[in-house]
Parts: C-alpha cells; structure tokens; sequence
C-alpha cells in the first residue's frame, strides 16, 4: 500500500495551473506566478514503512491543499525530494547538490535537527525561503532570515503559554502538583513562576505523594479559584491526581476548581471524562476537533482521494498538518508572490490543526510561529478551543 501511495505521490509532482483572471488581482504578472518552484523534502523512502507512511501522510494532505489553492487561482511547479533516512544528511546533502534544489523559490521539509541544519545552512546561502514543519528543539528563526518555523521550540511555546496563563488565573490560587522524579515540565514551571512574580503573584506546590489529600485539602482556597497546574504531562501523575481532586469536590462541591495541563493529556482518552469533571485546561500547539465541520470535510475528501485510507493514529496527525503547512504558504505565495513574508501578518487561512501566527524574530534572523490553543474540557461537556498568538 506504501509503495502504490508513493507512486502516486511522485506521478503528482508536475506543474499545478490553473491561475485565473477571475481572483482578485495580485500584486504581480503572471509570469511571476508560473515560475514559482516549491520543493517538499522528507523521508519518503525509510527503513521502517511505518514511519514513511507519515511522511507520505503529510505529503497527501499537502497535496489537497494544493488542489484547493488550485481552484482559486494558484498556479506553480511542486517538486518531491526523498532524502532517504529520517535521521541522515548524506542522501540529502548530495540533493542539495542538484540545478532543482538550488532552482526552488520554497523548501518544506527537513526531520531531524542535523537535517534542519542542513537545509536551513542551504536556504540561506541560496536566498531561498525554508519552511521547517516538524518540531525541533533548535531554534533556526533565531539566525536565518529566511527560515519560517512553523512549530515553536519548547522554551518560546512555555513562554507564550505561561503569559497566557498568568493573564488569565494570575489572581487565583495556583498549586503544583510535582511528582517525584518525573516533573518533566519543570521548564514550564520555571516560567510561569516568572510570570507570575513579575506580577507580584506566588504559586504554592504539593507533593503527589500519600499525603496528598490532606495537603492539597490544606492549600486550598474556599474565596478564590483554585488552579491545579501539574509539574508533568504523565498518565501516572493523572491516575493518582483525578481520584483526589473528585474526592474533594464530593467533600466541598462548592469549591471552585480547575485543572491545567500539557499537550500530551490530548492523547488520554480513559481521562477526558474526568477532565470534564473538573474543569480542565491544556495548552496546546496543535489540537484537531472530529466534531469541526472542516475536519470532517478534510477527512471525507482525504478518503476520497486515497482509497478510503484513515489518517494514521498520531499526535499530531501527519496528513492535517501537512494540509495546514500547504494551505498557508500556499496562500500566501498566490496573494503575495515570492516575498510574501514581507506581508505575513496579512495572511489568514482557516487551518485544521495547526494555529498560525508568524512574527519576525529579530534583525538578523527569520519568522517563528507564536500560535497555540488552550483547549477547555468543559464542565458541561463541550471543548472549546481558543486561539492565541494573534
């Protein structure tokens, strides 16, 4: 099933027309349009068919973006580069050697962070603007002009997030809940703590151990609103938390209490009605609702297009963020041409999973995605979804 996917895959990369007088007029000719040249440069072809699959996942949703540009207007060359290994530089640095690497005008694409490394050192030689999908932990926008991140390092979503939070809860009581040997969001907790004391606020902590009933009981408090932020995104944290916080709204059922945590509670169904229950928030960098009109529509034409294929089970799911990387730099470059980023903060896209929010990172270095969502598992039942980062 891979290889006839893949197949397909590579008998689409030709020239996408269809540029229509009926859109209202861009800023440029049409000869302009038609030289437009992207390259997507991803693993297609990896040791493990499970992890290529993602990749070509990501590739099929980019490629029902690029047939909704296309109705509108959008005219360009899209190109396919396999670089081979999901970890490796040297299929891609002979790649980088070929007329239509240096010929592109965007690249989308890159794994891992020697990999980003290498493309975003290229991009920059070649004057050539380049879309980092994927998470990673270095921060490119800090030093190329011409990088375009589209999923923020840990430190710049923990900073985001905790000025947020400490808008929002930053007069209520906050308590961590910090377990022992695994605060794996330590980080985030650091930086809230800032927030919170450049406003003059103090946040109280409780250990997850046998005395966390009567010590949470303790820190309470009956006036305010109670936040219970975790110090981790662990499943075993919840299964000892949850039962202590629906004991103590059974004791206080009029204590006002919420729970606040990380993107990975997404990924815990056997919680979510527990969430509900208590009030829970979590920040998040990508969230897609099955309940969305849109999602549903992406998922009908994605079955459509692909044999009744289902996205693979993952967090996030490959084909919608390759939808959302697609859609924006898509429409973008039929709006604005070549130079979009020059008019970046003018672009706006419905997307699926991914909120988007570019801003200019300094002088000398390129744009970072700001965008994130606090997802609210509500009492009554319903999620809402609020974006952040405009």
């Amino acid at each position: 099933m891979i290889k006839r996917t893949l197949a397909f895959l590579m008998l689409a990369v030709a020239c996408i027309n269809g540029y229509s007088q009926t859109e209202s007029a861009p800023e440029w000719n049409l000869q302009d349009v038609d030289a437009i040249k992207v390259g997507v440069v991803l693993p297609f072809v990896n040791k493990s068919e499970g992890k290529s699959a993602r990749f070509i996942e990501y590739y099929e949703g980019f490629l029902l973006a690029l047939e909704e540009m296309k109705a509108k207007g959008f005219s360009a060359n899209v190109y396919v580069f396999d670089m081979g290994s999901e970890e490796g530089t040297t299929k891609l640095e002979s790649l980088l050697e070929t007329t239509e690497m240096r010929d592109l005008d965007l690249i989308i694409g890159g794994f891992s962070p020697e990999q980003v490394d290498v493309l975003s050192n290229f991009a920059k030689k070649e004057g050539i603007k380049y879309v980092i999908p994927f998470p990673t932990k270095t921060n490119e926008a800090q030093k190329n002009t011409q990088v375009l991140q589209l999923n923020a390092p840990s430190d710049v979503l923990y900073d985001n997030t905790a000025q947020v939070l400490a808008d929002f809860f930053g007069n209520d009581n906050i308590i961590y809940i910090m377990e022992n040997g695994n605060n794996s969001k330590k980080e985030f907790v650091t930086t809230l703590n800032g927030q919170l004391n450049q406003r003059g606020m103090r946040a109280s902590s409780i250990a997850l151990n046998d005395n966390l009933v009567t010590n949470l009981a303790s820190a309470l408090d009956l006036n305010r609103k109670n936040i219970i932020v975790a110090a981790s995104g662990s499943a075993q944290l919840l299964e000892t938390l949850l039962p202590v916080l629906n004991l103590i709204k059974e004791e206080e059922p009029n204590i006002d209490l919420a729970l606040f945590g990380h993107p990975e509670w997404q990924t815990y169904p056997q919680f979510f009605a527990n969430f509900h229950k208590n009030d829970t928030y979590i920040y998040t960098p990508f969230y897609m609702s099955d309940d969305d009109y849109k999602t549903k529509q992406f998922i009908s034409n994605y079955q459509r297009w692909y044999n009744d294929k289902s996205l693979i089970n993952t967090y996030p799911k490959y084909g919608a963020l390759g939808y959302d990387t697609g859609i924006y730099f898509l429409r973008g470059l039929l709006k604005y041409g070549k130079n979009f980023e020059s008019n970046i903060n003018s672009i706006s896209v419905s997307t699926l999973q991914t909120p988007i929010s570019f801003s200019k990172v300094n002088s000398a270095g390129g744009y970072m995605n700001n965008g994130f969502y606090i997802v609210h598992y509500k009492i009554d039942g319903s999620v809402d979804k609020i974006e952040y980062g405009k």
